[in-house]
């Protein structure tokens, strides 16, 4: 067996053994694989420099990336080993040395250099959308070690580990039950059907709401005469949908959720919506994460974390979710099925 170290043996049992002989191939090999860590470590230092300057040009800081010229300099000029390379063998000690300092020392050179940036060259906001995305993926779904361990990822940090503790407590102190899926999934539903129509027909938000109520509703009926002026599309708006002021239904509760399905057409609509259900809580769950970063960072250059005890419309868990995606799905096949209908095709 060779033996590859840069001394001989001196052990009692085995005799000293002889360097081995270093071809052409095996140089090149080790200066491909120099040059290949160069170029990794060039594309990675770029990154951070692009990052790092919104962060100072936000924060109205003077420093340049100039600053950072002379490590940015280590990339300039590739290690080389000639073709007429010397081989190593037995006796060339210093040979091997130094063709062996010669792919390493800039290396060695780029690592110290590189561990002495600063960890502000990466964006502050980046950091936080990555503690945060980590979180939202991770929290209901994976043991306390396993976030211990995410939280261990910031320890170079002390403010990204604190607004991880902190957040990660907002969460654990928060809850939604299964009336407040209900009660999200059908007011999205109230917003995605009007703004569809809306769309559709050109219509003003008004309008489209009023349509919604000539749509699933008899506005005819004696009983609704009897309540409302059925002349007055302000009072018809306001007592038939949730979410007003004067509304029947101050929310999305299990009464007006029946009664809405009572209508055949109301039902044909629900299930174009829950075929666009993914779209749609994605797109209001991503508005939530920006204006909660944007607020976690002004919290983090203020150092006002305690604040994130108080926020309110916070972004939803992905375990919260996929809840909320299969309470949708469950309302309308518990429905026809009370009513003894066939089950509806959707996602």
């Amino acid at each position: 067996m060779l033996n590859y170290s840069l001394q001989p043996s001196m052990g009692t049992i085995w005799p000293p053994q002889a360097y081995p002989l270093l071809d052409q191939d095996m140089l090149l090999m080790l200066q491909l694989q120099a040059q290949h860590r160069q170029q990794l470590e060039k594309t990675y230092f770029t990154a951070l420099m692009k990052n790092n300057q919104r962060l100072w040009n936000s924060q109205g800081l003077k420093q340049q990336l100039g600053a950072y010229k002379g490590p940015a300099d280590l990339f300039q000029q590739p290690l080389t080993i000639s073709r007429e390379s010397s081989l190593v063998g037995v006796g060339n000690e210093s040979q091997f040395n130094a063709t062996h300092q010669a792919l390493t020392y800039k290396t060695l050179e780029q690592d110290t250099k590189l561990r002495a940036l600063p960890r502000e060259v990466s964006s502050l906001r980046t950091q936080i959308l990555d503690l945060l995305s980590s979180i939202l993926k991770n929290h209901k779904k994976v043991s306390k070690d396993e976030l211990l361990r995410l939280r261990c990822q910031y320890s170079y940090s002390p403010l990204l580990q604190t607004m991880f503790d902190l957040v990660l407590q907002k969460y654990s102190s928060s809850s939604k039950c299964r009336e407040d899926m209900m009660r999200f999934v059908f007011r999205k539903a109230i917003s995605y059907l009007r703004d569809s129509l809306r769309e559709k027909d050109k219509l003003s938000a008004k309008a489209a709401s009023l349509a919604l109520c000539q749509r699933y509703f008899n506005l005819n009926s004696q009983d609704l005469a009897q309540q409302i002026d059925i002349q007055d599309e302000d009072q018809i708006l306001a007592f038939l949908l949730p979410y007003k002021k004067n509304s029947r239904n101050k929310t999305a509760n299990s009464s007006f959720i029946t009664e809405m399905f009572t209508s055949e057409v109301f039902q044909q609509d629900y299930v174009a919506y829950l075929e666009n259900l993914d779209q749609i809580l994605n797109d209001d769950n991503q508005k939530k994460i920006e204006k909660f970063v944007d607020f976690l960072e002004e919290c983090a250059t203020r150092n006002t974390l305690q604040k994130v005890k108080n926020y309110k419309r916070l972004p939803w868990l992905d375990a919260w979710l996929e809840s909320t995606k299969s309470i949708a799905n469950e309302l309308l096949n518990t429905t026809l099925l009370k009513k003894g209908v066939k089950k509806l095709k959707h996602v």
